[in-house]
């Protein structure tokens, strides 16, 4: 895992160069859609943009922010992120505006691309 970002051009025509930072364990930047590592997973008692309350979130999607070890935003709100213990991927169904709606469609192609599931 290396400290670079990989910067992707247009994020809807290029999910597969999202899919390899992801696979990889890389940090990726497409505009405003956003990629990390999340070493110790996320605090789920503060807000994280405009992933709010985290009381709508399902049980499961609330145990898997808090030990995931990716996270992919949008601005600053986390549309989909990587359980640690199982591997899964969790994509909240909140909607959001037209841009981070475009950003967890890209996220959900780039999630079946690397495990050939939806999340």
């Amino acid at each position: 895992m290396s400290t670079t970002i990989y910067t992707v051009r247009c994020v809807l025509k290029r999910p597969a160069e999202i899919a390899e930072a992801i696979k990889a364990g890389n940090r990726f930047r497409a505009g405003s859609m956003t990629g990390a590592p999340a070493f110790y997973g996320m605090d789920t008692s503060r807000q994280h943009g405009q992933l709010r309350p985290i009381v709508y979130l399902l049980p499961s999607e609330r145990i898997a922010l808090e030990h995931c070890d990716y996270v992919i935003f949008s601005y600053a709100t986390p549309i989909a992120w990587r359980n640690s213990v199982n591997g899964y991927w969790y994509c909240p169904g909140l909607g959001y505006s037209n841009t981070t709606s475009r950003h967890q469609a890209v996220a959900k192609r780039v999630i079946v691309q690397l495990t050939g599931a939806l999340p």
